[in-house]
């Protein structure tokens, strides 16, 4: 599954299919493509995949030293 959030996922009703149509055109037949679908929250899904990028990043930097 990918999650889309952003402006795409607030408006993954207008956008989904265009979408889906346009990776289904880099398949291969050993790959299987993923359902796509919108965050439940597509506003704050995009802040909130940068912290957990960020927390997953420098979390270990303090425990270093």
């Amino acid at each position: 599954v990918i999650v889309i959030g952003g402006s795409v996922g607030v408006y993954f009703d207008r956008y989904g299919k265009l979408l889906a149509k346009e990776i289904e055109k880099y398949k291969i037949p050993l790959i299987t493509l993923p359902d796509l679908r919108a965050a439940k929250q597509p506003e704050e899904a995009v802040i909130y995949g940068c912290y957990q990028l960020a927390k997953q990043t420098y979390d270990h930097a303090s425990t270093d030293k």
